[in-house]
């Protein structure tokens, strides 16, 4: 039920209302031929799709469907035939087929209620935050969406978004680093410490609570909605080398993982932050413990995998959908004395990863040291202080678009994108002032 389907269905009807209009003046034969082509478009979806997609019978029924309609229409055309009758007839056995059709085909709707039941408590804990840190950051939710607009609809600042206009730049970063990204959307989810820090993630907001660590504090909660704090979040903009577009290797060639580490390594120069600890490529169901403890991510590089469950200690999780995505995911904060169980329905070929605590908090500090100081911020604008202690660029975690206008010390400059994606600002050494 969406746009493209009804810009469909507005020229089919606009095509059958001619063929009725024109009804009488179509030979036995041209209708017979028709009959036969709209037989032999039921006999080939069969082949396509019956099994996989629709029970054969849906076929069938279909064609049975046609059979009577063009019975209709033989009897429309002879001059006995009672045209008010079969005008009636035809229109309750239309009613019989969409009710049969809507009953095999039809996708379910989601009530009201289940879309604002969390309003008040999400509100709540948005709300606190706001009161509490003024500074400029972003909420993200790791779990209870129900959109990938829900923050638009609660009014918070995030990294997600669906549109039609999305940022195709955007979503093919995304997707090199383990995140969601499609034609019409990118998303948060997928996202490990690495890149919600990179992303400004300060707080992730959600229905379940999760385990704590040196890096990810529990913040507050209200009536089933709890917010976590990002301890090392990076701010909205911070200083990178000025061949960052080279120095930072991206490409579909290597996995999420490295694609995250070798942003840590051109930057900070830190190797193998997110740290491979296991790789099984033929395994359906693997048991392991963690060779650190930290934060745990995994990526199934078998893509017809659709579900994968996870068991921590006895406690199972499972994530869905997997094979119309392409995203890592997170286990949370686990230890070497943890039993963890991964299995799915074939073989997973399967990354494990761990994040170093230690280097991670090194990295972080170290891009802070050259960050920006956000003064002021609104919806449309930013302003602060970045204290370069060498020549580079600052790197803003916000969408590249020719539309912002970028000034150092009062003097516009010029802005480039990082990866097609992300917005860049040439920035000399010292202390200057940004607006934008």
């Amino acid at each position: 039920p969406c746009r493209q389907s009804f810009i469909y269905i507005f020229f089919l009807l606009s095509m059958c209302c001619e063929a009725i209009l024109d009804l009488k003046e179509y030979s036995k034969k041209a209708l017979c031929g028709a009959l036969w082509c709209g037989i032999g478009f039921i006999i080939l979806a069969e082949q396509l799709y019956a099994g996989s997609k629709y029970n054969f019978k849906i076929m069938y029924i279909s064609g049975a469907f046609m059979l009577l309609y063009m019975v209709y229409i033989y009897a429309f055309k002879n001059p006995k035939g009672k045209k008010a009758f079969l005008v009636f007839l035809c229109f309750a056995t239309a009613i019989i087929e969409c009710t049969i059709n809507m009953e095999a085909t039809g996708l379910g709707t989601t009530g009201r209620t289940y879309y604002v039941n969390d309003n008040s408590a999400v509100n709540n804990v948005t709300d606190y935050a706001a009161a509490n840190d003024t500074s400029c950051y972003r909420i993200e939710k790791t779990s209870g969406l129900r959109t990938k607009n829900d923050a638009a609809w609660h009014n918070y600042k995030s990294i997600s978004t669906f549109s039609s206009t999305a940022n195709c730049g955007m979503t093919e970063l995304y997707k090199l680093l383990g995140m969601e990204g499609s034609t019409n959307a990118y998303g948060f989810r997928g996202s490990t410490l690495v890149t919600s820090s990179l992303f400004g993630v300060k707080y992730f907001l959600g229905n379940k609570l999760l385990t704590e660590s040196s890096l990810l504090k529990y913040y507050y909660g209200h009536n089933g909605e709890f917010l976590y704090e990002n301890k090392y979040v990076l701010p909205v903009g911070f200083m990178v080398p000025s061949d960052i577009n080279t120095v930072w290797e991206t490409s579909s060639a290597y996995n999420v993982f490295d694609n995250q580490n070798y942003f840590l390594e051109g930057t900070t120069g830190l190797k193998n932050v997110l740290v491979k600890s296991y790789e099984f490529k033929s395994e359906p169901d693997v048991i392991f413990s963690p060779l650190i403890n930290g934060h745990m991510y995994l990526y199934p590089q078998n893509k017809t995998v659709d579900s994968i469950t996870v068991s921590i200690n006895g406690t199972t999780t499972s994530y869905s959908g997997l094979d119309n995505a392409d995203y890592s995911l997170d286990i949370g904060y686990v230890q070497t004395s943890d039993t963890i169980e991964v299995y799915a329905n074939s073989a997973m070929n399967l990354l494990v990863y761990s994040l170093d605590t230690q280097k991670f908090e090194s990295a972080m500090s170290t891009l802070k040291t050259c960050s920006l100081n956000v003064t002021k911020h609104t919806d449309t604008k930013i302003s602060g202080t970045v204290n370069a202690t060498n020549d580079g660029t600052l790197f803003l975690s916000i969408p590249f678009d020719k539309g912002w206008t970028v000034k150092i010390d009062g003097k516009k400059v010029d802005t480039f994108a990082i990866k097609d994606a992300l917005l860049g600002v040439k920035v000399g050494v010292g202390t200057h002032n940004v607006d934008m």
